[in-house]
């Protein structure tokens, strides 16, 4: 019962320096809304998708250089992922492209979400994935987009990859004194 934790001295061991003590950031500092302007893809490929415009990249959790987001505390991530493509396919062929989101839990590579579409005349794709996944800090996600072998290396007109919510975590480093 009697213990130093219990006292007020430790109380103030980390706070007492601080102008307004706090053990919690908001999740907006893990937020993120990034789009796609141009992209062509290759047929009968697996490429990641670049995208590389930040709107909002809120602690710098999205990576412009390998496409990814990184996740900077444990917790359920709600995320929007899209593509808009087009592409020629010669009549009577049947083209398939998927839209595949990717979790990177150290190393272990799981798809974690996907959308499909298929096009047997020259149009527009539009695919989106949106709901929510369970990341550890430091886990990341990525947009993969698949064509097969009927497909015209189709070109990418717009997309976006957005996290909306994110999770409040104990950020230890505000709480010590230097």
């Amino acid at each position: 019962t009697d213990s130093f934790f219990n006292e007020a001295l430790f109380a103030d061991l980390y706070t007492e320096a601080l102008a307004e003590p706090s053990v919690q950031y908001t999740a907006e500092q893990a937020l993120v809304d990034i789009r796609l302007i141009r992209q062509e893809f290759l047929r009968n490929t697996d490429t990641r998708i670049e995208y590389y415009l930040a709107q909002l990249n809120d602690g710098a959790a999205w990576s412009t250089t390998n496409y990814e987001y990184t996740a900077p505390a444990p917790g359920t991530y709600n995320y929007s992922v899209g593509i808009t493509a087009s592409d020629w396919i010669t009549p009577g062929d049947l083209a398939e492209y998927e839209l595949i989101l990717y979790k990177d839990s150290g190393g272990v590579i799981t798809n974690i979400n996907q959308s499909t579409a298929q096009l047997t005349v020259s149009g527009a794709i539009n695919l989106q994935v949106t709901s929510s996944v369970s990341l550890l800090a430091g886990d990341k996600l990525y947009a993969v987009f698949t064509t097969d072998a009927f497909a015209n290396n189709p070109n990418a007109s717009g997309g976006f990859f957005k996290i909306t919510s994110s999770p409040t975590a104990i950020l230890v480093a505000d709480l010590m004194k230097y």
